[in-house]
Formats: structure tokens, sequence, C-alpha cells
């Protein structure tokens, strides 16, 4: 039994905070690994796809502000489009019919400010 008391106060001693790298050393090593100084005085990124499965064939665009953490993306698959983003205070989705949707409560929200983080770093 002190086998498992002991490897229990192992365990807790190596995933202690103590061993945790700061923030900022984890955001300036994913900066390094996605290109560095290149995301320097960048603003804005734009990404445009191509999409294809299940016999559909469509494109998609995404557009992120990378200083204010503002987003918009949209879709089209088939005959299927839509979209979503983000103004910095309120999320929201654009259905087929092009009617915009606020989405500000339950998850929603939470996850649009996680997505504008994200993309700020």
């Amino acid at each position: 039994m002190r086998i498992v008391y002991a490897a229990v106060a192992l365990c807790a001693l190596l995933t202690s905070p103590v061993f945790a790298s700061p923030a900022d050393t984890v955001l300036d090593a994913n900066k390094a690994a996605s290109g560095g100084k290149a995301w320097d005085n960048k603003a804005t990124l734009k990404q445009e796809l191509t999409l294809s499965g299940q016999g559909l064939a469509g494109t998609a665009t995404y557009m992120a502000d990378l200083t204010k953490g503002r987003f918009v993306g949209s879709f089209t698959l088939g005959p299927a489009t839509g979209g979503n983003g983000y103004d910095g205070t309120h999320a929201w989705i654009r259905d087929p019919s092009g009617t915009i949707t606020m989405q500000d409560s339950g998850e929603s929200l939470k996850n649009a400010v996680n997505e504008s983080y994200r993309d700020a770093n």
C-alpha cells in the first residue's frame, strides 16, 4: 500500500505548477512555430477554402481582425449557405435565408470569445 501512496505523491509533485511554463512563454513559442516576426504588424487574416465531400462542393471564406478579435465566416456548400461571426461584443449566425440571429446566450458567446482569442494568438 505504501507503494501506491508513494506513486500518487510522485504524480502530484510532477504535475505541480512548478513545472508549468508561464503563459507568455507558451504564446511566444506558438508564435515562433507559426511564422514568428512575419505576424508582426499584421492586422487581418483572410482564408479562402475550397470544400468537397458527401457529393457536395463549395467554398468558404474566413476573415479575422487580429487586433480587435472580430471575425466573420461564410460558406456555400452545394445548395446550402450560411455564416457566423463576432463583432467584439455579439456572436451571430447567418442562416440560408440570409437572416442574422444573435447568439449571445449559452455557450455561443463564450465560444466566439474563445475563437477570437485564438485568432489573435
